[in-house]
């Protein structure tokens, strides 16, 4: 009985030990899951308000008469001789490059930003942030600043990003350097009329999702471990239960009449002190048996 009592423990015990090892796995991909979708919000704000400030600051130029409505949707590129990748120049270029530097470069102090730029609809960077431009540092542990400008875009993402009216609107692709890059997006527009995008490129976000978190070895290694767990509880449970049960034999001779066999156990628990108290019962029983038998 008691035997089957301890087996009856030691499941119900493993059972929550169980239950607080998933309820433990499910918070930690919960945090997981949060942290991730901190990052992608903190992306598409600042692509949000990117897209905001250069919309301020070329409605201001146009207002302040440096440039013309005209210019600025200018769309004739202009070849510059003996680049490569082949550069372009347009009628608001140099201007727009100097009126943007400062906010492209202040994103670019996040080590986990690899670009901010802003692209017109017909996929045109026109500033080019020059290595040693930026004062982000380049070390062992950040990724270098990717000085793509005064080029044309041309493929299906940059696409996307043109054809795109949302804000804040993310995608997910690998560049030259085989790195996984998260870009957010926001349509910037020029007194109501859309002009183009701005678009920040971010590098080291988590990949870890609910069904990434944890790989078959880790699982593997924590399945073993919660068995070997059971396993213990089971032992410890069954072995504390053990004397228990050989009281209960002892007893149950006393209660089908053997009163000839003490009732004893060396255990100093409560188990000792119940066995003493039946070991009691026993010899008061026994006695009261044998005046019974003398007087009869």
């Amino acid at each position: 009985m008691f035997q089957r009592l301890g087996v009856k423990i030691s499941i119900a015990v493993s059972g929550v030990i169980v239950l607080m090892a998933l309820l433990g796995a499910f918070l930690i991909i919960a945090n997981t899951d949060s942290h991730l979708d901190l990052l992608k919000k903190q992306g598409r704000w600042s692509s949000i308000i990117g897209a905001r400030s250069v919309s301020a600051i070329l409605e201001e130029v146009i207002d302040a008469g440096g440039l013309v409505r005209e210019d600025l949707f200018d769309s004739q590129f202009i070849p510059v001789e003996n680049t490569s990748p082949q550069k372009y120049s347009t009628k608001y270029d140099a201007f727009v490059s100097k009126a943007l530097f400062p906010l492209e470069n202040e994103y670019l102090q996040d080590k986990n930003i690899v670009y901010a730029r802003v692209i017109d609809l017909n996929g045109y960077v026109p500033v080019r942030i020059e290595p040693g431009d930026t004062e982000t540092a380049v070390d062992s542990q950040s990724t270098p600043v990717d000085h793509v400008g005064k080029q044309i875009l041309m493929d299906d993402r940059i696409t996307s990003v043109s054809l795109n009216e949302k804000k804040g609107f993310a995608q997910k692709y690998t560049d030259t350097e085989n790195r996984t890059i998260w870009e957010f997006s926001s349509p910037i527009f020029i007194n109501g009329e859309r002009w183009g995008s701005f678009c920040v490129g971010y590098q080291n976000f988590p990949e870890q999702s609910a069904n990434t978190f944890f790989s078959p070895k880790q699982l593997l290694f924590g399945s073993l471990f919660i068995l070997l767990i059971v396993a213990v509880i089971c032992f410890i449970i069954i072995t504390f239960l053990n004397p228990l049960s050989i009281l209960l034999k002892m007893a149950s001779e006393v209660a089908d009449g053997n009163m000839d066999r003490p009732v004893k156990m060396k255990n100093r628990s409560e188990i000792g002190k119940l066995a003493n108290v039946i070991e009691r019962l026993r010899v008061s029983t026994k006695m009261a048996i044998d005046r019974l038998a003398s007087n009869g």
